[in-house]
């Protein structure tokens, strides 16, 4: 992602931020399991129209994943020292969808760097695998074996906590198979 673009998301979610809440059957709700804040940059998740340089984002990853503008959720997420984000996966039980669909996909940019020792890993915890936020960096998996139609339980992932004295600011991006708004 280009320095600009980061910028101007920062810039948009400035003032924005409430505190993260999960999904449990079907119902958002606020729990210790996420203590980040998020900033939802656009009504429902999507922009209408902005500037060049969201919009040049916007194109690329509609081309990347081959999906339309209207298929796409987006927030940028906040942690401050100490906060995290548990063990969960980015997909929907089935009773938990709606007329928006299953989120299918997932981007996660870091929209800063945190150094080595300062905490704020994603880390797959059936995997074994953790990314250290890079600034501009960004980390993308399948929630959905398209071959089966299954969706994968590997995905699970955690946000760990943030140790150092920064925050850490991050972009979640959902491809749904349906339209998101």
């Amino acid at each position: 992602m280009r320095d600009e673009e980061i910028e101007e998301l920062l810039q948009l979610s400035k003032g924005n931020f409430e505190k993260s809440n999960i999904m449990i059957d079907g119902e958002l709700i606020y729990n210790k399991q996420r203590t980040s804040s998020t900033a939802y940059l656009f009504e429902d998740g999507m922009p209408g129209k902005y500037s060049k340089n969201i919009e040049r984002l916007i194109k690329r990853i509609c081309y990347l994943m081959n999906c339309k503008r209207s298929q796409l959720e987006i927030m940028c997420v906040r942690y401050k020292k100490g906060e995290y984000f548990g063990k969960h996966v980015d997909y929907f039980q089935e009773h938990e969808i709606d007329s928006s669909g299953q989120r299918i996909a997932t981007f996660f940019v870091y929209l800063n760097t945190i150094d080595k020792g300062d905490g704020g890993e994603t880390e797959f915890t059936k995997l074994k695998i953790k990314s250290r936020p890079k600034k501009g960096d960004a980390v993308f998996w399948y929630n959905k074996n398209f071959k089966t139609g299954e969706m994968i339980p590997e995905t699970e992932h955690q946000g760990n906590p943030v140790t150092g004295d920064i925050m850490k600011y991050g972009l979640n991006i959902w491809i749904r198979d349906k339209s998101f708004y």
